[in-house]
């Protein structure tokens, strides 16, 4: 018998999987090199075309399967289960270089608590961290080790609701910084020059799937633990509604404090562990809130780790039928390699952050669609998300033939979004990411 989650486990987790460093970490620096409120605005609606539909499909075929990614794929047909292949790779290496991010938080988390400032330049080219990497590494593995009930939902119901109570306090001190303003101004202002270009809408659907943890697999694995009685929309607007909240006012944090102090946000992904730092150096009361900061940070990504890592084990766990323990011992080997690989720059962060996190992860959904849009009937999916059989006209009352025309409409717009609209855009804006077009 397969665990299941308890009362607001599946969305305290699916919450928890999508708030981490891709809100408070990854979104800031893709808003700053993207045109601020331009990159805002398209990542909105990719929330809404892209983001909403997929998390819906990957949720209903996993909560009808019961399994992994690769077994669904299996069972919708079993000639192209390989096609797995592409999002477990995907989130794989993603979560390899995740944790090695992680590991930067924790350590910033230890330096700012004993008031020890290290400079990135110096702490990179160091061995520390090759060993916070490590540390956060088997700090994810044990929570997974633990399985559903006892580890993966224990955590998040403790950690989610602290995340939001920390970003609002840190958020109140920010909004009060000299200049806080202009960094507002920024993050709202779009240019519409910048809103039609393709870059700026690849980078959009890459990180509206990556925050939302849509498009490989894992909400496919967290939606096979759900009870059949799961509201899936009720609970799918609940996590995409916190998502959002969470990065845009990670976002609004990042920027008030960057522009108070005429710092440049277009810094990439050490935006951060170099931009931020400094300022804390010469805030009021800077070493405070860098140690509030960077453990936000790291028990933001601690929460997404754990659902990579779960889409790994649990895969390993179905289809080779190797246990949780030592799915989960193989994993941590193969992730310290992968991580190893970054920490010693032998891969680039950045280049793998853009390799996986936002061209093979949008590639990744196109495919996840094309599967289960295509080869599964879409009145199975729908009768999962739904909870009913069928489409109903025997209650032809006012509010029945209501409900009816709602459920039509919500039924073709699914459909046709999962069938034709986006794998045609995904596909299209990979290859012209891919080809510079």
């Amino acid at each position: 018998m397969k665990e299941r989650w308890g009362k607001l486990g599946f969305v305290l987790a699916s919450i928890g999987s999508a708030v981490g460093l891709g809100n408070i970490w990854r979104f800031p620096y893709i808003v700053g090199e993207n045109g601020g409120g331009s990159f805002v605005l398209a990542y909105l609606i990719t929330i809404l075309i892209f983001g909403i539909p997929v998390m819906l499909l990957e949720i209903g075929a996993g909560k009808h399967f019961r399994g992994s990614i690769l077994t669904v794929f299996k069972n919708i047909k079993e000639k192209i289960k390989w096609l797995a292949i592409l999002p477990l790779v995907t989130g794989f290496v993603i979560l390899g270089y995740y944790l090695v991010v992680t590991g930067w938080s924790l350590a910033y988390f230890v330096f700012y608590l004993f008031r020890n400032f290290i400079q990135f330049s110096a702490f990179s080219s160091s061995k520390l961290p090759l060993f916070f990497f490590t540390v956060s590494l088997i700090a994810t593995a044990v929570v997974v080790k633990a399985g559903i009930k006892k580890g993966i939902e224990k955590f998040c119901r403790y950690t989610v609701p602290f995340l939001f109570i920390l970003i609002i306090i840190l958020l109140a001190k920010a909004l009060t910084l000299p200049n806080a303003i202009e960094g507002i101004k920024f993050y709202m202002k779009p240019d519409f020059v910048r809103f039609i270009s393709p870059k700026t809408w690849i980078f959009a659907c890459g990180q509206a799937l990556f925050s939302l943890s849509a498009g490989y697999g894992i909400l496919m694995t967290y939606g096979s633990y759900i009870s059949k009685k799961e509201d899936i929309y009720r609970s799918t607007g609940l996590i995409a509604a916190a998502d959002t909240l969470i990065a845009l006012l990670g976002a609004l944090l990042i920027f008030s404090i960057v522009f108070s102090f005429g710092a440049d946000p277009d810094q990439g992904p050490a935006l951060a562990f170099i931009t931020l730092p400094k300022i804390f150096e010469v805030m009021s009361y800077g070493w405070l809130f860098g140690i509030a900061f960077f453990m936000l940070l790291f028990f933001a990504a601690i929460t997404s780790s754990v659902s990579m890592f779960e889409l790994i084990v649990r895969n390993l766990n179905d289809e080779l039928k190797i246990s949780r323990t030592r799915s989960t011992i193989f994993s941590t080997l193969g992730l310290f390699a992968i991580g190893s690989l970054v920490v010693f720059s032998i891969f680039s962060l950045e280049s793998l952050d853009f390799i996986f996190g936002t061209l093979f992860i949008s590639l990744s959904a196109a495919v996840t669609c094309i599967i289960v849009g295509w080869f599964w009937k879409p009145e199975f999916l729908m009768r999962e998300v739904e909870k009913q059989e069928k489409l109903d006209y025997r209650h032809l009352t006012v509010k029945g033939i209501f409900n009816f025309i709602i459920d039509f409409i919500k039924y073709s717009l699914m459909i046709y979004l999962v069938k034709f609209v986006i794998p045609v855009i995904l596909i299209v804006l990979f290859f012209a990411e891919l080809f510079g077009i």
